[in-house]
């Protein structure tokens, strides 16, 4: 056993012992863009969107290390010579004159300065004007919204992979031919590096800010419906991996999955102790949709991500998911390498809590018991274990596709679990569905 774990450390070793920040200033313009019925929004590791226009090359050059936009913002030596009139990014210069305020303690909430008031206030705007665009983009037409968010430790190049993966499945499976989508790619800093380089923690701990900031964009995105006279449509989303944790954030409150979610440190934390629940800000109030089905591939995330607080005699409505007519739809796979970490230590804090999508134990105790919930409609899971894995080698990959494994390798189980998230009436043939006692 010793060895075994030596091997493990070894192989985490060998991805990298440093993270960095995933930056997209290179890609940020092509936000307002639609290219094969796509858009894409990028976003930064504590929520921030990008801005779509007036970037300059290497504008982000004043952060060496622990980029964050407000950082940039605020920074000091901000070089915004070259940032044109009316555009994004000179309102994200306008921010740093107003940082006149000394630096205060990122270890306490405090009153927020001028800086980050109007630095929240442009956020807003920025969300408001993603919102009317992909509006726009299906107003008047029977197009679908699609989102899709990928996991940690993905660059640009990597996560556009992923989603024009899952775009492929989305139209390969949808139960009618002359269905239309409209696809939206989060992009967002998930850090890079290997397990033990500390982006992985990072990540765990910051994706659940970028779905808190994304409730701005979607409640934004329900308001262009009903300034225009039209109901809220259906949404549906696709992730991979850690962005399981970032829809937590979006429809509910996963703050009993980390320790530093209900313990604010810093201001974004603060914010989000403030208005995790949905009752505050009017902003970051749980987004209302017709109904939201969420589909989850290897999602690393702890099950209280979710059912909140799973043991309690009567269930808190304020942790846990929130929203209303929500379908979730998991993975099951006990043999991936990233989630069962080989030894099935899938929901042990010290390596990062990530069994939703790998212990079935836990799924069928505490989250198909989602159901008896009035705000969910439906929850499923789906075996993708490989067929053939040995008992003395349990490790399939957990990416999309890894040469000839991967997820959406395995044929059946990849159809049922489309089916299931995109189709009202499909069949398992297989018997694929995990069955509970």
């Amino acid at each position: 056993m010793k060895r075994i774990i030596i091997v493990l450390l070894c192989v985490y070793t060998s991805i990298g012992c440093t993270y960095n920040n995933v930056r997209f200033f290179e890609y940020a313009d092509i936000q307002e863009n639609v290219n094969d019925d796509t858009v894409s929004i990028f976003v930064d590791a504590s929520g921030s969107v990008y801005p779509k226009n007036g970037i300059v090359k290497n504008i982000d050059s004043a952060i060496k290390k622990d980029f964050f936009i407000f950082n940039l913002a605020t920074a000091k030596d901000l070089n915004c010579k070259g940032v044109a009139a009316n555009t994004e990014m000179q309102k994200i210069c306008a921010t740093n004159l107003r940082n006149k305020t000394p630096s205060v303690s990122e270890k306490k909430c405090y009153s927020p300065s001028q800086a980050v008031k109007y630095y929240q206030q442009i956020q807003f705007e920025f969300w408001e004007q993603r919102a009317k665009h992909i509006y726009q983009q299906v107003a008047g037409t029977q197009k679908e919204l699609i989102f899709m968010l990928h996991g940690y430790n993905n660059d640009f190049e990597a996560s556009k992979k992923n989603f024009d993966l899952l775009k492929e499945q989305v139209r390969k499976n949808a139960s009618r031919a002359d269905r239309e989508f409209l696809f939206v790619n989060i992009h967002w800093d998930g850090f890079e590096g290997g397990p033990l380089s500390g982006a992985w923690s990072r990540a765990q701990s910051s994706g659940p800010l970028v779905g808190f900031k994304l409730r701005a964009f979607f409640n934004a995105l329900s308001d262009q419906f009903a300034i225009n006279g039209e109901a809220a449509p259906n949404i549906t989303f696709f992730t991979h991996s850690s962005g399981a944790f970032i829809v937590g954030a979006l429809f509910g409150n996963p703050e009993k999955a980390l320790p530093n979610l209900s313990e604010p440190d810093g201001i974004d934390y603060c914010l989000f102790y403030r208005n995790r629940s949905g009752e505050d800000l009017v902003q970051y109030q749980i987004p209302k949709f017709k109904s939201i089905r969420i589909g989850m591939i290897a999602a690393a995330t702890p099950t209280t991500t979710f059912n909140g607080q799973p043991f309690a005699e009567k269930i808190d409505q304020h942790v846990g998911l929130i929203a209303n007519d929500v379908t979730l739809v998991f993975s099951m796979n006990k043999y991936d390498f990233a989630l069962s970490k080989i030894f099935q230590v899938q929901n042990l804090n010290i390596f990062g809590a990530v069994g939703s999508g790998s212990d079935k134990t836990k799924y069928c105790k505490l989250l198909e018991t989602l159901e008896t919930r009035q705000n969910v409609d439906k929850v499923t899971a789906i075996h993708f274990e490989k067929i053939g894995t040995n008992w003395f080698y349990p490790i399939n990959a957990h990416s999309l596709v890894d040469g000839d494994d991967g997820y959406l390798k395995r044929k059946w189980s990849t159809k049922l679990f489309f089916n299931a998230v995109l189709n009202g009436d499909y069949i398992d043939p297989h018997r694929l569905t995990v069955a509970c006692p």
